[in-house]
């Protein structure tokens, strides 16, 4: 059996149970029901579970609360080495089952987590670190909790973020608490997306690009550039596409349309798919190319264009959340065979391929008008 590496599962060493419900001062249910599970605890039950998956590996955490939540920060920050302790000599003894372990932060205090942060990755080998998605009340875009970020971003580690929210956070204004096991089934996912969501607005991200979920991709969601518009294809089709093949040629969402109409047998009419290309020869193994060209178009309407390695972009910035960068050209031009991070705009040095690329666009919207008229051009700037 293939391995797998579960990377968000949880465990509470005994010792660190122990500290934590001494240090405690008020009820912990998420955590004494998470005490109560065999598989948390005891770690022979957790392997005697694990060996039911062959081949099947955990880098864990420690199961919440977090620890700023436990007590004040000199106590945050002895649970915390406790943790890390504990865990790290749990793996050094089974390092074929657990590959790896994420460090706790005291982030109650941000000079400590980075110590903590620091030393758990460096000296005790922690793969990166957990953080949740409030500081006991305060969002995580605040200043001092985006030192801690960054500092562990340097040090070349993920982070894990682990959503907060417990049964004293009432869905109601006129209640007390939150019931039905409410406030973690819909209240940690959405804690989750608005931690994300400051952290996306407060600009944090567009800072720290080794935070980016689009990895050496610029921009993110709702972006024309790469990190907004790329995105990986995966086909599992037994006896169609080759296991493990791959493909490079360019192909666009577009093209799901067709691809299924023709899997399927449908003709579709006219006015319909009319931008969409056929992937099955490609899922069949053809190295031929579906597509010459592909349009992309962001949040805004910015509008660009792929033809082979080359894309431009009809206008500044990337259209989405990201931040807006300065005029240098009317537009952008990358060559993405040799950049793909869209780092060096070529616009004004290749003024003949500008012309040509932008000659293809007026056909391309010319060949498929649209029921609302698309004045693609309104982007392009004047470089100031």
């Amino acid at each position: 059996m293939p391995e797998s590496i579960d990377i968000f599962c949880h465990w509470l060493p005994r010792k660190f149970i122990a500290r934590v419900q001494a240090c405690s001062t008020r009820p912990l249910h998420m955590f004494d029901r998470a005490a109560a599970m065999p598989a948390m605890v005891d770690l022979e039950a957790r392997l005697r579970v694990m060996d039911e998956f062959p081949g099947y590996t955990q880098v864990p955490s420690i199961a919440s609360p977090p620890v700023e939540a436990v007590g004040v920060p000199a106590v945050a920050c002895e649970l915390a080495q406790l943790a890390n302790d504990e865990q790290a000599a749990i793996v050094a003894r089974h390092p074929d089952r657990f590959p790896g372990f994420v460090a706790v932060l005291p982030m109650n205090d941000p000079d400590g987590a980075m110590r903590e942060a620091t030393r758990a990755i460096r000296e005790l080998g922690a793969v990166g670190v957990q953080i949740f998605s409030n500081i006991n009340g305060r969002p995580l875009d605040e200043p001092e909790f985006l030192e801690v970020i960054r500092h562990v971003t340097a040090l070349g580690c993920p982070i894990w973020l682990h959503p907060i929210r417990g049964m004293d956070h009432p869905d109601y204004r006129a209640e007390a608490i939150s019931k039905f096991d409410l406030w973690w089934a819909f209240g940690w996912p959405y804690e989750t997306s608005v931690a994300m969501g400051r952290l996306v607005f407060s600009g944090v991200l567009a800072e720290t690009p080794a935070l980016l979920p689009s990895g050496p991709l610029r921009g993110y969601k709702a972006d024309t550039w790469e990190g907004g518009h790329r995105v990986p294809f995966i086909v599992r089709w037994p006896g169609v596409v080759k296991a493990g093949a791959r493909c490079d040629r360019l192909v666009h969402q577009t093209d799901l349309m067709a691809t299924f109409a023709e899997v399927l047998g449908a003709k579709l009419p006219a006015n319909a798919g009319e931008d969409s290309m056929s992937l099955l020869p490609l899922l069949r193994g053809s190295d031929k190319p579906v597509r010459e060209y592909a349009v992309s178009v962001a949040q805004n309407g910015l509008p660009s264009l792929r033809k082979g390695s080359w894309k431009i972009i009809f206008g500044e910035g990337g259209g989405g959340y990201g931040p807006k960068p300065g005029v240098a050209a009317a537009g952008q031009l990358y060559d993405l065979a040799a950049d793909i991070g869209e780092t060096k705009n070529l616009w004004a040095g290749k003024p003949g391929l500008v012309a040509e690329l932008t000659a293809t666009m007026e056909k391309l919207v010319a060949a498929h008008p649209n029921d609302v008229p698309f004045d693609w051009r309104r982007f392009l700037a004047t470089p100031q």
